[in-house]
């Protein structure tokens, strides 16, 4: 009975080929456009582009003469076809994972919206075609922050992902996190609730990122020098990004001398590296217009001695030699 089966089932997979084939050959005018636009669609989600764009885009490409068909125009469409998009290469992820036989690791990562909503980020860590190589999973909201709850949601969204218990005890092998107590605590963190609801053991690793700014962090609290000169880039963000007055004074500063400014940002204890380096950047960039300003207020100094007082300082602090 089966050899019959497969015997009759040879044709019928036969017309569906030629079937699908003919299909093809009729709408290969319409399937063309479709990529297009499923590829415009792409690129606005890989270049964190509003999808508001994603009309005027295709637009562009039929002023070029690129065939984009006559649908598929709007914002609301290119959503659903970024959803689409990543649902698929979600689930080819999903796929090697389950046939290759590789191992992987997971990291993760908790953050609070400005809505005050608590969000978990997962990535997953594996070695494809010979090179160790990072791909995002899933975001997913957490209704509590503690590592329980944060374990219990790392699962449900692995096995919701196609990733079952049994396959995660055998090819889990590894969790990435900061170094906060919900993540790694020795009793109650993720990785230890993490271990102990799937029954195994797992290398647990903190953030080398992580580690690297808290060590910067405590270095530059303990010396003086440096803490002064991040309050002087903290004292150029305060003028200049909360006062209208200051900013377009600066402006106009830099358009007498045809340059571009910059904009001075805070250093933060958190990603303290980039946000440092990011601020004097600016500075640097905008010191021609900003020596400008501080030679002007220091004439107006004698005169409103109250008016200006931090540019004064400024000016002080920026001669040579100091």
């Amino acid at each position: 009975m089966n050899s019959v089966k497969i015997v009759a089932s040879e044709p019928v997979e036969q017309a569906f080929s030629v079937q699908n084939t003919r299909f093809e050959e009729l709408h290969m005018n319409q399937i063309s456009a479709t990529e297009k636009v499923f590829r415009v669609a792409y690129m606005c989600a890989k270049e964190n582009l509003p999808f508001a764009k994603h009309p005027a885009i295709i637009a562009c490409h039929q002023l070029n003469g690129a065939e984009m068909g006559s649908l598929l125009y709007s914002a609301i469409t290119c959503q659903d076809i970024v959803k689409h998009i990543s649902s698929e290469m979600k689930e080819a992820l999903i796929s090697y994972i389950k046939t290759s036989g590789t191992k992987f690791s997971i990291m993760i990562d908790e953050s609070t919206s400005i809505s005050a909503k608590c969000s978990l980020i997962i990535y997953i860590r594996l070695v494809f075609e010979d090179e160790v190589t990072n791909y995002f999973l899933d975001l997913v909201e957490l209704e509590e922050k503690d590592g329980r709850s944060i374990a219990q949601c790392i699962i449900q969204t692995l096995t919701d992902s196609g990733l079952s218990v049994d396959l995660l005890k055998k090819r889990l092998i590894g969790f990435a996190s900061d170094g906060a107590s919900a993540m790694r605590g020795i009793y109650s963190g993720a990785a230890t609730c993490l271990q102990e609801i799937l029954g195994m053991e797992f290398c647990t690793f903190h953030c080398m990122a992580h580690r690297l700014e808290l060590a910067v962090n405590s270095v530059v609290k303990s010396i003086s020098t440096v803490s002064h000169f991040r309050m002087l880039c903290d004292e150029f963000h305060n003028i200049y990004a909360h006062s209208t007055k200051h900013l377009l004074q600066l402006q106009s500063a830099a358009k007498e001398l045809s340059v571009q400014i910059f904009k001075i940002g805070q250093v933060f204890d958190v990603r303290w590296l980039m946000s440092s380096y990011s601020a004097i950047h600016a500075i640097w960039r905008d010191l021609a217009p900003l020596r400008v300003i501080w030679l002007a207020c220091q004439q107006m100094v004698p005169q409103q001695p109250k008016t200006e007082p931090s540019l004064s300082a400024c000016t002080e602090n920026s001669k040579p030699g100091r």
